[in-house]
């Protein structure tokens, strides 16, 4: 049987590309928060808690912009 026009598969639509794009996003954010950690305990002399700092606001920043992702396609369906 022939799915309908307007119902296509996640594959077909390219939801794949978006996802795989957050995942890359999501690794990039953290990695940059806390090499900025890093510079800043390097110059202050606090290793390693601004790093660690810096890990949980990307972490913490990129899962709010992932929830947000996921509201939108939960709407759309």
């Amino acid at each position: 049987m022939e799915k309908p026009v307007n119902q296509r598969d996640e594959f077909e639509s390219g939801y794949w590309r978006r996802w795989l794009s957050i995942g890359f996003e999501f690794a990039a954010v953290i990695v940059f928060f806390m090499y900025m950690g890093y510079l800043a305990d390097v110059k202050l002399g606090t290793e390693p808690w601004l790093m660690l700092a810096g890990f949980f606001m990307g972490f913490i920043g990129m899962f709010y912009l992932i929830f947000k992702e996921v509201w939108k396609f939960k709407d759309k369906m």
